[in-house]
């Protein structure tokens, strides 16, 4: 289904038939996704999320919700979440350059990448874990979320989930529209 919200900006929430596709269950991941911003003041919205069945329980790529103008792992009342952003880089993208933004989380180590290389890195207390049949959203920061701010500006080109925390290296060598041989268990 394809909706145009109050501020004109379409949303699609679901494709495809009415069963839902089952994810495998996610322990360490990677979230990464090319993108466009066309907004760099927007705050809060997310390009890629995954949510546990429950709704409860979200791992995310989010724009400017603590910090303007920063990237940040998104989560559940910021439970995997550092708060102390403002000394990340400030993103500074024009609406025509793309980006790839990754997240990769290996047990209790979470590192943002930008464009292949390390943006930030943070220790989370506990790692979440995604059972099969958790959700994939794109475009929002998670299906509880209020209307407001919550919701990325720009384009999103490809995103991807993998079931491994996947280096710098190897996300580095990833190319948008192509896959390699580390294959994603989600693809859009």
């Amino acid at each position: 289904d394809i909706y145009e919200d109050a501020d004109g900006l379409f949303h699609m929430i679901k494709c495809g038939p009415d069963r839902r596709a089952s994810t495998p269950t996610l322990h360490d991941k990677t979230l990464v996704a090319w993108v466009r911003l066309s907004d760099l003041d927007q705050r809060g919205g997310s390009v890629l999320t995954l949510e546990h069945p429950d709704g409860r329980q979200f791992d995310g790529i989010v724009f400017g919700e603590k910090a303007s103008r920063r990237w940040m792992p998104g989560s559940d009342q910021l439970k995997r979440t550092a708060l102390g952003q403002e000394s990340w880089p400030e993103e500074t993208a024009s609406p025509d350059e793309v980006v790839q933004i990754a997240i990769a989380y290996r047990g209790k180590s979470v590192i943002l990448y930008r464009n292949g290389a390390v943006y930030a890195t943070t220790t989370i207390g506990q790692a979440a874990i995604f059972p099969s049949g958790s959700s994939v959203i794109i475009g929002l920061r998670y299906m509880g979320a209020a209307p407001r701010g919550s919701r990325f500006h720009g384009s999103i080109l490809d995103a991807r989930i993998y079931d491994v925390a996947l280096s710098e290296a190897e996300l580095s060598a990833l190319k948008p529209n192509s896959v390699d041989d580390s294959r994603p268990v989600v693809w859009f």
